[in-house]
């Protein structure tokens, strides 16, 4: 053997473990980032989820305020409605008033005409 290889033979072993040492901080640096990965995946389906949660909840209260809306449009439309037939039953007692009115008074100047043709036909 040569002086060269005698020297490179006890760094063999050396060389050996070191090989065997960086395939091991490989190793757990692809573990670590598999851990990284699985961790960021989970956190992920956490957070949609949320989103899911909160997006159901969301459409849960609008339809509890499109019912609320909608209760009240129609408690304001009924009350509507109540105040269009109650002016309406005004309007038919005013012209209920009015045609009468002029009925009395249509019959008064027919009495008054009646009577004063008689007056002329009994002088």
């Amino acid at each position: 053997m040569s002086q060269s290889q005698l020297q490179c033979q006890p760094q063999l072993p050396y060389l050996s473990q070191i090989r065997h040492q960086l395939q091991n901080q490989g190793r757990y640096q692809v573990q670590s980032l598999h851990l990284k990965v699985a961790q960021i995946v989970c956190r992920a389906q956490f957070l949609i989820h949320n989103v899911n949660h909160r997006v159901i909840q969301f459409q849960i209260l609008s339809l509890c305020l499109v019912r609320h809306q909608f209760q009240n449009q129609s408690q304001h439309l009924f009350q509507e409605s109540s105040q269009v037939q109650s002016l309406h039953l005004k309007a038919v007692q005013i012209v209920y008033l009015y045609l009468s009115q002029i009925l009395t008074v249509d019959q008064s100047q027919h009495r008054a005409q009646l009577q004063h043709q008689v007056q002329l036909l009994n002088p």
